[in-house]
């Protein structure tokens, strides 16, 4: 048959709903970058970052509106923020923890997922 085995979904961690929640716009202002056109709103897309803010866990949502030209009809749109590992939930911070609690409190990785839980 030759079919390629299907990809297993990918399963995100499961973050509570008590969790507090902090949006960020980046919003790529009022006017086109090429012709100087007024942009209308068509979307956005939303990304979710898992950080530990003074340890507490908080989820940041980063939002990016698309917007479009009336003019020239251009799509507008911030990049990405950047993240230290692709695809992860984890942001710099919330490393940074993981790092010292398990090389220099020398907590097992159990533990941490018990204390995350």
């Amino acid at each position: 048959d030759g079919d390629a085995p299907e990809k297993a979904p990918r399963r995100r961690p499961r973050v509570s709903p008590d969790t507090p929640r902090e949006r960020r716009e980046l919003d790529p202002g009022e006017t086109c970058p090429d012709c100087g056109g007024a942009l209308r709103l068509v979307g956005e897309d939303v990304s979710q970052i898992l950080d530990m803010i003074a340890a507490r866990l908080k989820l940041i949502e980063v939002a990016r509106p698309k917007k479009s030209c009336r003019c020239c009809e251009r799509m507008v749109q911030c990049p990405a923020p950047t993240r230290p590992i692709l695809g992860s939930l984890a942001g710099p911070s919330l490393l940074a923890f993981i790092l010292v609690a398990k090389y220099d409190d020398h907590l097992p990785l159990y533990r941490l997922n018990e204390i995350f839980a």
